[in-house]
Parts: structure tokens; C-alpha cells; sequence
């Protein structure tokens, strides 16, 4: 998808998209660890780095805005991204750096899953094309190959799906879009249709069981039924990458039609992101961050897409900033949960701040 070179918002007096702050390299940042509740303290966790924000994919999309600011901690970084790849396993691929609880299933610590695994080979790639190096190049190449042959089957059916984690034959559709549009984008660099004709056979599966309004179940186990705004976008997101790397128009009007859906279910009219599409709450950071990059992400697809995104922001900056620059975990009737976490909440609204400046481009 091209990128547009100017857009507009909606005439504010003195709004201005507020300036990126500068982060020292080798910094630590915090760590998820434990969420507050309501009436509880937001506890501490020891610091760790988590690859899905160590990537630090935010910093590679930053491109013309603070590209040479930027540029000196790439190298640094994507070395530190290769040093924390999942031991023990002949591929290049990725883990959170805690335990986590699947639905069903407890995932051990550095266990890969698919959505640290795509990202950071996403970030690799947007590296390397800046600047060759063979074993950002290499690692990338062989995250797809752990994503073609270790999380990818078919079912009883023949339906084609990447699952989440080694752990538990899953089927979530983000990670399985997300997975996809890694391979189309591989294949699309190597030339290479072995990782596009998998890609494509699980995208259809997806699309097939997207609902006749155009929106998607989390997964498709009875107990993975709730719709979701970050969910969506991601889906969203990535059948435009599968589109455009891929070079196909199969899924058109499945992208319609989820956009649609997206745009008319998960907004109130102040600008503010819903969780569910029929239900405002919690307001949450990740949805305020993926709403921008799919508003962004889908401009030409409606001349106040931008000015909804626009919009979020105000409202995400309004009631979701802290003074001094971090962003809130999430927002509920009463009770804010106030926690800086990094990979949740940081590295999220940092790409989409950087998103929605690089569509925006260069000031005259």
C-alpha cells in the first residue's frame, strides 16, 4: 500500500502530534509483570527485556521523522534481538520472557510463538533493508522457516492454519494473518512461492470464517467468540500486507468488509477506542494504539479515516498520558490502571505514533 505524502486533521488550535522523546541506548525498561486491578496496588516486577519490545520495531518505523536520531541504536538493537532468540532450537524464533497462560495450556518462559517470532523478523527485515547485514537477513529467512514447518498445518478438513505456539494446535486468526503476511512478505523478498502458497492456503481459512457483517471471532474455539478492536486491526492489517506481498486481490472485499465493520463498531463519538464491539470498556492502550495504525494504514479506504485516528489520539493523549510522556495500561469506569508497561503500552503507542508521522511525512 502506498504511503500518502500529506494528510489532514481536523483544525485544532495549537495541536501539535507530540515530540518522541529520546531513549539512551542499553536503557531497561519496565516489565509487564503483574496488572493491577481495581482496588489493588500496581505491583513491580524484576526487569527483564521482553523480544517483542526489545525488537524495538517502533524505532525501525520511525523512518523520515527521526531516522538519523534513530539510526546509531539499530545496530545495537538487532544485535540484542538476535541474543534473545528461544534457546535451544535450530531456528531463529522467539518467546515472551515470562510463563503465560494460554486458554488451556501454561507456555514455559522463551517458549516461540508466532506473534514475538513475526515481529522480530519483521523488524530484521525493515533493518536490512536500510542497511545489508547477512545475519539480520539470515535470522529473518530462518523465522519464516520456523514458521512454515513448525506452526503451520491442516486440519482434519484440510483447512490450513498458523498456530500460535508449539504448545497448543490453536486456531486464533491474528496469528494466523500475522503469520501468513510474514511468509508473503519472505517470499516476496527471496522470490521463493514456497512460503507465499502456504501463507495464501491459511489466509483463506481465515477469511472463510470471517462472519457475514465482516467482523472475526477472536479464534475458533467455542471459548474464543468475543470480537475485539486490536484483534480486528491486526487482521485487518496483515490481509493488506498478505494483498500487497502477495500481489492479489482475493481477499478485497473481505478487507471491505472487516474495515467497515472496524470502523463503524469500535468508536465512540468523542474519539474514544472501544474494547468490544458492543461494549466500551475496558479502554485500553493496545486498542488506542492499534486503532491509529489501522485508521493510518487504511486512509485511502475513506477521507476521514485520518481524522478519526486523529481523534483517537486527542482522546488517548487527553485521558491516557501521564504528564511526563508514558501511557496508561488501560481505563475502566472509576479506576485507571496507571502501570508504564513497555511492551503493552510503550512500544505500542510509540508505532503508532511513528505510523501515523510517517504517513503524515516531512513538514514544508
Amino acid at each position: 500500500m502506498g504511503r500518502l505524502r500529506s494528510l489532514r486533521r481536523p483544525q485544532q488550535p495549537g495541536f501539535q502530534i507530540p515530540a518522541l522523546p529520546r531513549f539512551p541506548a542499553g536503557a531497561p525498561g519496565p516489565d509487564p509483570g503483574r496488572q493491577a486491578q481495581p482496588g489493588q496496588p500496581e505491583a513491580s516486577a524484576p526487569r527483564s527485556q521482553d523480544p517483542q519490545s526489545q525488537r524495538d520495531r517502533s524505532f525501525f518505523g520511525l523512518r523520515r521523522q527521526v531516522i538519523e536520531e534513530a539510526a546509531g541504536l539499530v545496530r545495537p538493537l538487532a544485535g540484542k534481538l538476535l541474543s534473545l532468540r528461544s534457546p535451544g532450537r535450530p531456528e531463529a524464533c522467539w518467546g515472551y520472557n515470562f510463563d503465560w497462560q494460554q486458554r488451556f495450556e501454561l507456555v514455559p518462559k522463551g517458549s516461540p510463538n508466532i506473534i514475538c517470532t513475526t515481529f522480530s523478523g519483521n523488524a530484521l527485515l525493515d533493518a536490512n533493508e536500510r542497511t545489508p547485514v547477512s545475519d539480520w537477513s539470515e535470522a529473518a529467512l530462518s523465522a519464516a522457516e520456523f514458521v512454515r514447518n513448525d506452526l503451520f498445518s491442516r486440519d482434519a478438513r484440510g483447512r490450513a492454519w498458523f498456530h500460535y505456539t508449539l504448545v497448543a494446535a490453536d486456531e486464533v486468526h491474528n496469528a494466523n494473518l500475522l503469520g501468513a503476511a510474514y511468509l508473503c512478505r519472505v517470499g516476496r523478498v527471496t522470490g521463493d512461492t514456497k512460503y507465499i502458497e502456504p501463507a495464501l492456503e491459511a489466509a483463506r481459512s481465515s477469511v472463510a470464517s470471517q462472519h457475514e457483517d465482516g467482523s472475526w471471532a477472536y479464534g475458533q474455539a467455542p471459548t474464543q467468540q468475543w470480537i475485539d478492536n486490536f484483534h480486528t486491526g491486526f487482521n485487518l492489517v496483515a490481509l493488506r500486507r498478505i494483498r500487497d506481498y502477495a500481489g492479489t486481490t482475493e481477499f478485497d472485499g473481505a478487507i471491505r468488509r472487516g474495515f467497515d465493520f472496524f470502523k463503524g463498531h469500535f468508536f465512540r463519538e468523542d474519539g474514544a477506542p472501544k474494547y468490544f464491539h458492543d461494549a466500551v470498556f475496558p479502554i485500553d492502550i493496545h486498542s488506542a494504539a492499534q486503532s491509529i495504525i489501522t485508521l493510518t494504514e487504511f486512509a485511502d479506504f475513506g477521507e476521514d479515516n485520518i481524522d478519526l485516528a486523529f481523534s483517537v489520539l486527542d482522546w488517548t493523549l487527553r485521558y491516557l498520558r501521564h504528564p511526563k510522556g508514558y501511557f496508561f495500561f488501560q481505563r475502566r469506569p472509576g479506576f485507571t490502571s496507571r502501570t508504564p508497561l513497555m511492551r503493552w503500552s510503550q512500544a505500542w503507542m510509540l508505532l503508532a505514533l511513528a505510523t501515523l508521522l510517517d504517513a503524515k511525512g516531512p513538514e514544508p
